[in-house]
C-alpha cells in the first residue's frame, strides 16, 4: 500500500428526518485534494531461470511502476443515526465519484547467459525488452463506494459540529486500484 497525508477541503449538504430518536436521512459532499492524496509503488521481479539448454541459460526478469493521485471527489450517502440529547452518532453508506491521474509502465525482458565457455561458441545475449509499455490518463473518473461513521453534537439551536470517518473504495481509476481513509471535522447549519 501507498501511503500519503492529503491536504482536503469540502462542503456537504443533506436531508434528515427524525422518528422519535431515530434520525434518517441523504447527505451529499464534495472534496477537493488540495495537496498529497497520491504515491507510485513499483515492484521488480529478479532475474529467473526461463530456459536451459547445453550452452546457455535464458533468464527473464519483469518490473513494474504504479502511480495515482486523487484530484477531488463526490459521495452521495445515506444516514442513520440515534439521538441522545444534542449528540448524534451515526453510521453512512453510498456511492462515490472520483476523479484522479493514473500512470502504469511495465517492463519484461530476456538475457541470455554462456554456460560453456569451452563449446567454442559464444552464446551470451544482453539483455533486450520483449514488452515496455506505459500508459497515462489524466483526469481520469472512477465509481466506487464510501462508508463511514461519526458523530455530531448540536452547539446552538441551528448550528453543530461533527467528527467522522470514512473509508472511500473505487476498483479502478485509470487501470489503478484506489483505497482511502480519512478522518474529517466539520461545521454545519441545520434549517
Amino acid at each position: 500500500p501507498i501511503r500519503s497525508t492529503p491536504a482536503l477541503l469540502g462542503i456537504f449538504v443533506g436531508y434528515q428526518a427524525q422518528f422519535e430518536d431515530a434520525v434518517l436521512g441523504l447527505e451529499f459532499d464534495y472534496t477537493r485534494v488540495l495537496r498529497g492524496g497520491g504515491g507510485t509503488r513499483n515492484w521488480a521481479q529478479p532475474f529467473s531461470v526461463m530456459y536451459t539448454q547445453t550452452g546457455f541459460t535464458d533468464s527473464f526478469s519483469q518490473s513494474g511502476t504504479v502511480s495515482a493521485s486523487l484530484t477531488d471527489y463526490f459521495t452521495a450517502r445515506l444516514r442513520a443515526g440515534w439521538a441522545y440529547g444534542r449528540i448524534m452518532p451515526y453510521m453512512t453508506g453510498g456511492l462515490a465519484l472520483v476523479r484522479g491521474n493514473a500512470a502504469v509502465a511495465y517492463r519484461a525482458g530476456i538475457s541470455r547467459v554462456d554456460t560453456d565457455a569451452g563449446d567454442g561458441v559464444d552464446y551470451t545475449a544482453g539483455y533486450s525488452d520483449i514488452v515496455n509499455t506505459s500508459r497515462t490518463s489524466n483526469g481520469v473518473i472512477g465509481l466506487g463506494f464510501a462508508m463511514g461513521s461519526g458523530v455530531e453534537a448540536l452547539l446552538g439551536n441551528n448550528v453543530f459540529a461533527r467528527a467522522e470517518y470514512q473509508y472511500l473504495r473505487v476498483p479502478s481509476l485509470g487501470g489503478v486500484p484506489l483505497t482511502m481513509h480519512t478522518v474529517r471535522a466539520g461545521v454545519g447549519i441545520k434549517y
